[in-house]
């Protein structure tokens, strides 16, 4: 069974194996894919976010909202997100 990140990373680009996969509510009610990278530096901890533009990730101001949805099973999410995603053709993408 695939989960929700192993979807994204192969419909939209790899993501890193360390990053968490969110659900962010976006305006009007439109629900968006986006990832974090943590990254531990010298003194701090440093956060890197990832949106969805143009089929592929962009590092972005973006924020990260709600839980960590990663190892959730791809299905869960058939039909939640706006068309354009692809997400619902993934059983196509991944044969």
């Amino acid at each position: 069974m695939k989960t929700t990140k192993e979807i994204f990373s192969t419909l939209y680009g790899e993501i890193p194996e360390r990053a968490t996969c969110h659900i962010k509510l976006k305006e009007y009610a439109s629900f968006e894919p986006c990832f974090q990278v943590e990254t531990v530096g010298h003194r701090a901890t440093f956060t890197e976010v990832f949106r969805l533009a143009n089929g592929r990730w962009v590092s972005t101001k973006y924020s990260v909202c709600g839980p960590d949805v990663s190892d959730i099973p791809a299905q869960t999410w058939k039909g939640f997100f706006d068309e354009k995603l692809g997400y619902d053709n993934y059983d196509a993408e991944m044969g």
